[in-house]
């Protein structure tokens, strides 16, 4: 029995492979498996390839594997995208011409033909073909395929759900006959909930108390605003696309003025234009939550494909110096818990947090226990103003008391110019001085609030890895599975304000390695300018795809 299995479905744009995944995640983890989902996808309506990996396994399994244990190809085109993954061991799976043009190389005793049109009638379509089949594999109970397909295609007509149907049962007949796959099944899969990093952040914005959603769309950010539109009058919150990413900011200041707790979800692109909405955040003292789903830059770049090269433009973004927070989530559950954290920051705070995510981790499925929100109440910090109120006052801290237009006596100002205490624009040379000093004292305090990043690995190690956001499960299996025993792993998930204590991880180590998805080394770089007492190597990639757990392997073993 298999206690873990790499399943990869490999296809064309518009041959239903996401409508394959909505349907076959939820029926194999209903079925007792932990699963792990991870998309490759062009930037296409029709036609090119995209990729569908599914690791299914009896514990959790949350690293992206490259071999390939079954691989199922769905076109001529698929098998050189996958080729690097698949091994002789590997069973394919397609149609037989496919396999006969673009499998000789690897034909084995394990390569089976997939059969979409039986002779004298209509093709089937393939999707579903496939989705029985996978059943098959696994030898689940086909009614629960059948009702779930029952559920997702129940409004779309007697005659295509009976087409559905019978196509499961000519894949599922096909898939029985395979042998040798049986996989142990997780204990608590049914208690796990099935979930993508988009719904993670939203579910965590909801934690958080957030009422008011604005975007304009753009891949990969807009599966959290989806995610959240479909669900606002439940979650009692306005969810609206604005016309550009310029107004989506504002709105959100906007709406943080007026008494809401407000989000954005962008991209780089996206990002790109808010940041002089960002630099009036930092000056007016408007707290601020941001999502940024980071994919591959410059421009358009790969627009749906993953990287972490925006660590620097958040660092930096927006003119001027005002104090910042920024965190990167390597899991969902942080995912969840770092977003509702990051309201009550900016509210306490009055200063932007940016919550940087990556095409991978919002695209990709897990299954995990059921989340909670945080035992502490969310945490508001509005004041009835009174009629000599001072929006920004002097205080010891930074932080002055928040007022809202309407609760109170007091006006409330919202000033994008250098202002005295009460709001009012001023040049005062002294003022001038005083509210920027004021603003950045803030930042003290936030770098004492910083989290601490996590570590395993052995406590006597001489070689430090250090990764940040999604890279994190891939990069902690890796130093499971290698034999070395010399190895620490310290992730970070909050990126900014940096903890002030690093230095006792970064002593202890030989060499210091910084894994992570750009070009430059961003936070490598960021480290060596806070900690020039040590040197930070680099494991750098950043064509688009996200580390291997064997890639990184391989690279830990010739250290």
């Amino acid at each position: 029995m298999m206690m873990d299995m790499n399943l990869i479905i490999g296809g064309e744009a518009g041959q239903g492979l996401n409508t394959l995944e909505t349907l076959m995640l939820p029926v194999l983890k209903e079925a007792g498996f932990h699963l792990f989902a991870a998309k490759d996808i062009m930037s296409r309506i029709r036609g090119g390839v995209n990729i569908v990996t599914i690791r299914v396994a009896g514990q959790e399994k949350n690293g992206y594997r490259k071999k390939s244990d079954v691989f199922i190809s769905l076109s001529n085109e698929a098998f050189a995208w996958a080729e690097n993954r698949l091994t002789a061991e590997t069973i394919l799976i397609g149609p037989a011409d496919i396999l006969d043009k673009r499998g000789a190389k690897w034909h084995n005793n394990r390569t089976y033909a997939l059969e979409s049109k039986p002779q004298g009638a209509e093709p089937m379509p393939i999707n579903m073909v496939v989705s029985g089949l996978i059943s098959g594999l696994f030898r689940l109970d086909f009614s629960l395929l059948a009702e779930k397909t029952a559920s997702l295609f129940g409004d779309k007509g007697e005659k295509r759900l009976a087409a559905n149907q019978a196509a499961l049962k000519a894949g599922y007949f096909q898939g029985e006959k395979i042998d040798g796959l049986e996989v142990e099944r997780c204990l608590d899969a049914g208690e796990r909930s099935l979930m993508n990093g988009s719904q993670a952040i939203a579910l965590g914005a909801v934690a958080g108390g957030c009422n008011f959603l604005s975007f304009y769309p753009m891949s990969p950010a807009t599966g959290v605003a989806i995610y959240l539109a479909q669900r606002a009058g439940e979650f009692g919150m306005v969810v609206e696309q604005y016309e550009d990413e310029i107004a989506a900011a504002g709105a959100s200041i906007g709406a943080w003025y007026a008494g809401a707790r407000a989000m954005v979800t962008t991209s780089g692109g996206g990002f790109a234009l808010m940041e002089e909405s960002i630099s009036l955040a930092g000056m007016s003292e408007t707290p601020m939550v941001l999502h940024l789903a980071q994919r591959p830059g410059p421009a358009t770049g790969l627009p749906t494909r993953t990287m972490q090269g925006d660590l620097n433009l958040v660092l930096h973004a927006g003119h001027g110096e005002f104090p910042r927070v920024i965190f990167a989530p390597g899991t969902l559950e942080e995912a969840f818990h770092l977003t509702q954290k990051a309201f009550n920051l900016a509210d306490k705070y009055q200063v932007p947090v940016f919550i940087l995510t990556d095409q991978f981790f919002v695209d990709s499925y897990t299954c995990l226990p059921r989340l909670q929100a945080d035992g502490s109440e969310n945490t508001y910090h509005v004041v009835a103003t009174e009629s000599y109120y001072r929006r920004y006052e002097l205080t010891t801290g930074g932080v002055s008391p928040q007022g809202i237009p309407g609760h109170g006596d007091g006006v409330v100002i919202a000033n994008g110019n250098e202002h005295d205490e009460y709001g009012d624009t001023t040049e005062d040379e002294q003022l001038s001085q005083r509210m920027p000093e004021k603003r950045m004292k803030k930042m003290e305090v936030l770098a004492g609030e910083s989290l601490v990043p996590g570590f395993c690995g052995h406590k006597e190690y001489k070689i430090l890895l250090i990764c940040w956001g999604s890279t994190y499960s891939t990069a902690r299996e890796a130093v499971e599975l290698s034999s070395r025993d010399d190895l620490g792993l310290l992730h970070f998930s909050q990126l900014w304000p940096l903890p002030a204590d690093l230095d006792r991880y970064f002593q202890k180590a030989d060499k210091i390695v910084v894994i992570e998805e750009n070009v430059t080394g961003q936070f490598a770089g960021l480290l060596q300018q806070f900690f020039p007492g040590n040197y930070f190597e680099s494991m750098l990639k950043y064509n688009g795809r996200h580390f291997y757990v064997e890639e990184i392997v391989e690279k830990l073993e010739a250290l």
